[in-house]
């Protein structure tokens, strides 16, 4: 087993660049599916990923600096949160989710501190390694 964590670390090392792709398209409040595009800011970056992760795409995905037809959806603490993607994520690797706070979602540049609310990578068990967000679609 601690062959296979240090291979995952060795090729984790040889990856050139990690490239954040997938779009999150719907809210799901206590199994409520909302419409799609509602309460997100739509892009324009059909093809994935955000190569520059210098520039400010990086932050809520390329064409999403417009706001203005933003609104916010009311969830009480303790409610379920589901987001869900327009595509299942196809390929082993980790899975990471950021919030951020902001005063105003329609003018809200995405400039703000980002914290973590989520992470799911890969467990080993004795048989191999497991990526258990592969062919999931909803965090």
């Amino acid at each position: 087993m601690g062959a296979i964590k240090l291979l995952a670390v060795a090729i984790g090392l040889l990856v050139p660049g990690v490239h954040p792709h997938y779009r999150f398209q719907q809210l799901i409040v206590n199994n409520n599916k909302e419409d799609k595009l509602q309460y997100v800011r739509p892009n324009s970056n059909l093809n994935f990923p955000v190569i520059n992760q210098a520039s400010d795409d990086l932050r809520c995905n390329v064409g999403c600096h417009n706001g203005t037809n933003t609104t916010t959806a009311a969830v009480e603490a303790g409610a379920k949160v589901i987001w869900n993607a327009d595509v299942q994520v196809y390929h082993q690797g980790p899975v990471f989710v950021y919030m951020t706070k902001v005063d105003n979602v329609m003018t809200a540049d995405g400039s703000t501190k980002w914290f973590k609310i989520m992470e799911i990578g890969p467990s080993f068990s004795p048989k191999g390694g497991d990526w258990e967000a592969t062919m999931q679609g909803k965090f």
